[in-house]
């Protein structure tokens, strides 16, 4: 009797669990996975796939299907990213260039974006970033999915307006509708040309903490900061090239949340720069591009309020008509890992307080008026830490004078090296051989003299050299290119050099462009 009263409720136990988990992978209860299921091919369907990005969205279990992502216990899809996997990185090698550009567009999606998708209700996370949709607009029903957190467009095609329909997501977290943060002309490819006269749906976000709207058109934004002050917990906006003229309004603006603040290309004033001073959180601020820049000048008193900044890690002022004297208490700014102050109006020398930044790896005062020896900067004992960490140093287009430090060739982790177009003089010592990182190095239209040391032939990561435009003697041996693998850019002319390599020499690199005017060269050049 007990036997059969154990079957009677267990068969039945065992039937509905059965039943629960052919619910759970395809059908029933409301028949959401079969719809979502459904939803999802049906956008297939609508895309151009040249690549074959999709072809394991077949079968039933859409769960396993690349790009997509359920719960693990409603079954239900809550991510969908469909954004280029492929990345491209900056090269000089014109064969590189193409076969990643090729590679680029040919896995974009193409197409349209099917209404479908609305039924994937429970939807939180939606990339469809680096793709091309051929300059369709933005769907409106995209903002249906009340339950999104993350959307990102960016980089895609688009154009148009932005629809206002998107302030009805009011979860959503990270909106991200413009250029993708990457420096390289493959992406503006696909980039969006989109445009907006009415942002004020944007106050709905209130979870809002990361706003991307970078070459977005606002056509007014008379009110846009105001709305931005509504947005307690943003902590990342990039309002880059969006043609905005900001003057009064941010001053009325308590963003003290913002880490990440990115205003390049748009046209400021100097209030903007007292504002800016009193973000106190902000850990990467960037400026360049003033478009007020060719109307007005801005004393370089104006920065002192941003030494009290303290958490800073890069800052860029480039291109904003800064004139004066570079501020001392930016040696205040110990966290930071990437100043760029170039195509200003500074003057003099640069303040010894900057190689107290021991974080620093990339640092560009290119295309100013600072002037003096490089030897209270480079030689001075604070910069030893600076010979660990900097990676970058641009110093081009100045009128530095005298020789260079012997210090500098310490400095071992330099990536890239620019010093071009000033009035340094004197030789280049042997030791330039220990800066083994050096991938470009550009010393042209100075006053350097000497023989070129043949330790500059051991710099195996070397990809461009400039020596050109100098008062270099003497003669280039095989033995000056010994290492030089990596070598596409070469640059030696105008200096009274003689090449003399043997007729069976075969050069160990294979450059692009190469520059010898009035260089000598042996009877036996090959």
């Amino acid at each position: 009797m007990k036997h059969n009263t154990y079957n009677n409720i267990m068969l039945p136990l065992v039937f509905l669990l059965f039943i629960c988990k052919f619910e759970y992978c395809y059908s029933n209860n409301g028949s959401y996975i079969e719809v979502e299921r459904v939803a999802l091919l049906r956008f297939k369907d609508s895309l151009i796939d040249r690549s074959n990005r999709l072809s394991s969205w077949t079968g039933l279990d859409c769960c396993t299907w690349e790009g997509v992502s359920c719960g693990s216990v409603t079954g239900h899809v809550w991510k969908l990213d469909l954004h280029n996997p492929v990345t491209v990185t900056f090269t000089y090698d014109e064969d590189d260039w193409s076969r990643g550009l090729s590679n680029y567009s040919n896995n974009c999606l193409r197409g349209e974006i099917s209404h479908s998708l609305i039924n994937l209700t429970f939807l939180n996370y939606l990339d469809l970033s680096m793709n091309n949709f051929s300059e369709i607009q933005i769907p409106e029903f995209l903002g249906s999915f009340k339950s999104l957190r993350y959307l990102n467009l960016s980089n895609s095609g688009f154009v148009g307006n932005i629809p206002s329909q998107l302030g009805n997501l009011s979860r959503l977290e990270y909106l991200h509708l413009g250029r993708a943060s990457a420096e390289t002309e493959f992406y503006s490819l696909t980039a969006n040309d989109l445009v907006t006269n009415n942002l004020d749906w944007l106050a709905s976000l209130s979870s809002l903490k990361s706003l991307d709207m970078s070459t977005v058109f606002i056509q007014q934004s008379e009110n846009l900061f105001g709305t931005i002050n509504k947005l307690v917990s943003l902590s990342s906006l990039s309002f880059d090239s969006c043609g905005l003229n900001i003057t009064n309004p941010p001053s009325l603006v308590n963003s003290t949340s913002l880490i990440s603040l990115d205003l390049s290309e748009n046209a400021w004033d100097s209030m903007t720069l007292l504002w800016l001073s009193n973000l106190t959180r902000l850990e990467n601020l960037s400026l360049p591009y003033n478009g007020n820049s060719a109307y007005y000048s801005f004393n370089s008193s104006l920065l002192i309020p941003f030494c009290k900044l303290l958490n800073l890690v890069s800052m860029d002022l480039s291109v904003d008509s800064f004139q004066g004297l570079i501020p001392h208490c930016l040696g205040n700014l110990t966290s930071l890992t990437s100043l760029n102050l170039a195509s200003n109006m500074f003057e003099g020398s640069i303040p010894n307080s900057i190689s107290h930044l021991c974080r620093l790896k990339s640092l560009d005062l290119s295309s100013n008026e600072l002037s003096g020896s490089l030897m209270d900067f480079l030689g001075a004992a604070p910069s030893e830490c600076l010979s660990y960490t900097l990676q970058m140093l641009s110093l081009d287009d100045n009128y530095f004078t005298g020789q260079l430090p012997n210090q500098l060739y310490m400095y071992k982790n330099l990536n890239s090296l620019s010093l071009c177009s000033n009035s340094l003089s004197g030789p280049i010592a042997n030791s330039i051989g220990n800066l083994s990182m050096l991938s470009f190095l550009d010393i042209s239209k100075n006053n350097f003299n000497g023989s070129i040391p043949t330790s500059l032939g051991q710099l195996s990561n070397l990809h461009t050299l400039y020596i050109d435009h100098n008062s270099f003697q003497g003669i280039l041996f095989e033995s000056h290119f010994t290492k030089l693998t990596n070598l596409r850019v070469l640059a030696i002319g105008v200096n009274s050099l003689f090449l003399d390599v043997s007729s069976n020499w075969v050069p160990p690199f294979q450059v692009t462009d190469i520059y010898m005017d009035s260089i000598n060269v042996g009877p036996q050049f090959p």
